[in-house]
């Protein structure tokens, strides 16, 4: 009987890995080497968060800010999928046709590939490149308990005219998100940093 059970769950085991995949992709393929894009690694039906050696990339790419993760379970037709990514911001250090390289992904004792990816960076200058655009965030607390609300403030600063058309923030990673005010249209206003001005939003 308990050979018949070990039989069961190595089985199972087999059905439950061979089941787990991993991807990689970019927001955006072709940029400038002035520009941040987007880099996920998404594992399907992987039970714990994937882990990822970014070395082999850094000789091309740089890395802004990350890694943020984030867990998805779907119900569909009584089938549960689950998925777990870990996201970086990344910028190009050169012009070309660069590549970001097929990754080992490790999960549990499992070890994974990514596809690789194609990405064209152009040598176009920016057109904010000589001016000074920034982001400060600040939070009105640094220590926390549990379930006690900490309020993040997200300052742009600017010298040059920006357009803004869409805002989408950074991801939390372990907390629970609401936006605190929605304003309809982003409203600059004057301020000076060590006597230069600037326009704050």
């Amino acid at each position: 009987m308990n050979a018949i059970k070990s039989m069961v769950l190595l089985s199972t085991l087999s059905v439950l890995c061979a089941q787990i995949s991993v991807s990689a992709n970019v927001d955006v393929n072709n940029l400038s080497e002035n520009e941040t894009f987007g880099f996920k690694i998404t594992a399907v039906n992987a039970e714990e968060m994937p882990e990822i050696d970014l070395s082999p990339i850094l000789n091309n790419f740089a890395i802004i800010s990350g890694p943020s993760q984030q867990t998805n379970i779907q119900w569909i037709n009584g089938k549960m999928t689950s998925s777990r990514s870990i996201t970086w911001t990344l910028m190009a250090r050169r012009a070309g046709n660069l590549i970001i390289p097929a990754l080992d992904v490790k999960i549990g004792n499992g070890v994974f590939r990514t596809n690789p990816i194609s990405m064209l960076v152009d040598k176009k200058e920016s057109i904010l490149k000589g001016s000074n655009v920034f982001i400060e965030t600040e939070i009105d607390k640094e220590q926390a308990y549990t379930g006690e609300q900490v309020t993040v403030t997200y300052k742009l600063y600017t010298n040059v005219s920006l357009t803004i058309d869409d805002i989408k923030f950074p991801q939390s990673v372990g907390f629970w998100t609401e936006n605190l005010r929605v304003a309809q249209t982003i409203r600059f206003r004057d301020i000076k940093i060590q006597g230069k001005p600037y326009k704050v939003a």
